[in-house]
């Protein structure tokens, strides 16, 4: 019987030693992606700021190649943002899982607040992409 409870404290500390180890990884993990995520909403917003800056200038001189390029960037804020809502549902997953394990949620929870500040940038950008697509289509190709 002292042998059982003995086997049972051994895995017990083995099991806690082996849960230290994984939440000492999950957490630089954790922390490397709050760096990534802060770095790319970082980039995100000074996208942002020059696209607001460069939608302020006259569109006068505006060309069909400029319609090109607006029309290819839309694409790919449409594709960038498609992206990003399926990290945020994967994210929103991998939250709800942890809760049912009763793990702690809150790194998971402050990248996914990090991923919906990102994905309302993209938002923004495209909104931006808009207005010049709908400035290209006002201002005929020949100038």
């Amino acid at each position: 019987m002292i042998d059982k409870a003995l086997w049972d404290v051994a895995e017990a500390v083995a099991e806690a030693k082996t849960l230290t180890r994984i939440s000492k990884q999950a957490a630089a993990r954790a922390a490397d992606l709050i760096a990534a995520d802060k770095d790319l909403l970082l980039r995100s917003r000074k996208a942002l700021a020059q696209s607001r800056f460069r939608s302020q200038t006259p569109m006068a001189q505006a060309t069909a190649t400029n319609w090109e390029r607006e029309s290819a960037h839309f694409e790919m804020a449409q594709t960038h943002i498609a992206d990003a809502r399926e990290r945020i549902l994967r994210q929103c997953l991998l939250i709800e899982h942890f809760g049912r394990l009763n793990h702690p949620t809150n790194i998971a929870e402050l990248i996914l607040q990090t991923m919906l500040d990102t994905l309302k940038a993209m938002e923004g950008h495209r909104e931006i992409i808009i207005d010049r697509l709908n400035q290209n289509n006002r201002v005929s190709p020949s100038g």
